[in-house]
C-alpha cells in the first residue's frame, strides 16, 4: 500500500475504527491561541454535514 488513495476499498467497521482514531489525533491537538479542541470538532461536524444544529446554540 503506497498511498490512502487504497482506503477505497474498507469495510464499515474498519471505517469506523479509522475515524475513531483519526478523532482521537484531533482531540489532542494543541490549537493556536490555546483555542479548545471542540472548536475544531464542531467544524469538522459542520463540515461533514452542514445541516446539523451548532453546539454553541443546541
Amino acid at each position: 500500500m503506497n498511498s490512502i488513495s487504497n482506503l477505497n476499498r474498507v469495510t464499515g467497521k474498519e471505517h469506523d475504527q479509522i475515524s475513531r482514531f483519526i478523532l482521537g489525533i484531533i482531540v489532542d491537538i494543541q490549537l493556536p491561541d490555546n483555542l479548545p479542541s471542540s472548536r475544531l470538532i464542531g467544524a469538522i461536524r459542520v463540515w461533514e454535514n452542514p445541516n446539523l444544529p451548532d453546539l454553541d446554540e443546541a
